[in-house]
């Protein structure tokens, strides 16, 4: 408090935002995520992110929002190398 029982307020500026590198998108709730579940023949059920419109994918789908797929990355799924999900979270 100041002299005389004013209260001062501080306007406190929000942080700026960490810039993207150009050509790089936001990602947007419009495009969202997926996981593509592949089976290999004779092999493993195998997983990959992918960016919502991507038809680079195959098999069982499952949509996420950014949050989800931000996650899914960090947990160690991989990303697909054609529409790069990993460059659009960062």
């Amino acid at each position: 408090m100041a002299e005389g029982g004013q209260r001062i307020e501080e306007q406190l500026e929000p942080a700026p935002r960490p810039s993207r590198p150009p050509g790089v998108a936001l990602p947007q709730d419009s495009v969202g995520f997926k996981i593509a579940h592949r089976q290999v023949e004779g092999g493993p059920l195998l997983a990959s992110l992918h960016l919502g419109d991507c038809d680079f994918d195959e098999g069982e789908k499952q949509c996420l929002d950014a949050h989800e797929a931000a996650v899914a990355l960090a947990d160690g799924l991989a990303a697909c190398v054609v529409c790069r999900p990993d460059a659009v979270l960062r």
